[in-house]
């Protein structure tokens, strides 16, 4: 990375409201669910799938794409799976039958690479003395995404339908492109060996780090918990003993 490469403060922001507005994808459903459901009349079992299969697909994504930034051109890598979230919102937006939800919301979540993308690539761009500082301003970026995110799809559902928050957010990724595409420098790739390589290296890393499985394990199973829970608590709150709604 040259010198003139280095990272500006304007773009590090730009980077972690970029995180914060893609990360969102994977949760606007959460307070959407009981709408859905009722939109296409299916059972309470078929619509846990929804917010189910959007986080499995992200594990998938993390495993298989998110290496990629390590053999391809980062910026490009940005651009391109912001455009398949963008799509993939669009479909779900403009889904008439239930297995497109499932489908689409699978595909959300392995397209929604961009903050995991750019979280890595911010550290490569910044000063060797602020990477701790810029990767804390990425991840406060990556959790206001996923915190507010509940909050404005309760909203806008509540006011416009469920269907409105997905063709919202296919919006905001499309005009997102178009500035990360002006902003974002070009980078070249620290890996030159082959994609099976490389997989193999996140394994070997996974094996060889006790304390990273153990880092892995509580996280997985503490964010477990919270995303089960608020993927839960909606048809609680929308019931009639409640009836308070998105």
């Amino acid at each position: 990375m040259t010198p003139s490469n280095e990272l500006k403060r304007s773009t590090l922001l730009v980077m972690a409201g970029s995180s914060a507005l893609t990360v969102a994808n994977l949760y606007y459903n959460q307070p959407l669910l009981e709408q859905i459901r009722l939109s296409f009349g299916v059972s309470y079992d078929a619509i846990g799938w929804v917010p189910t299969l959007t986080q499995v697909g992200y594990a998938f994504g993390m495993l298989l794409v998110v290496p990629l930034g390590d053999m391809m051109e980062r910026r490009r890598l940005v651009l391109v799976f912001t455009a398949l979230s963008a799509l993939c919102c669009l479909m779900l937006a403009t889904a008439q039958a239930f297995p497109l939800v499932i489908i689409g919301s699978f595909l959300l979540g392995l397209t929604t690479m961009t903050p995991q993308l750019l979280i890595p690539f911010a550290a490569l761009l910044a000063a060797p003395e602020k990477k701790g500082k810029v990767v804390g301003t990425m991840v406060s970026g990556l959790l206001l995404g996923i915190l507010l995110a509940r909050t404005i799809a309760g909203f806008v559902g509540s006011a416009y339908g469920w269907r409105a928050m997905f063709g919202i957010a296919a919006g905001v990724l499309t005009i997102l492109i178009f500035v990360l595409a002006a902003l974002l420098p070009k980078s070249s790739p620290s890996y030159h060996g082959k994609y099976a390589g490389l997989l193999a290296s996140v394994v070997n890393i996974f094996r060889q780090q006790p304390v990273l499985r153990e880092a892995a394990l509580y996280g997985a199973m503490l964010f477990g918990s919270f995303s089960a829970f608020w993927a839960t608590l909606i048809h609680l709150m929308e019931s009639p003993a409640f009836n308070l709604g998105a």
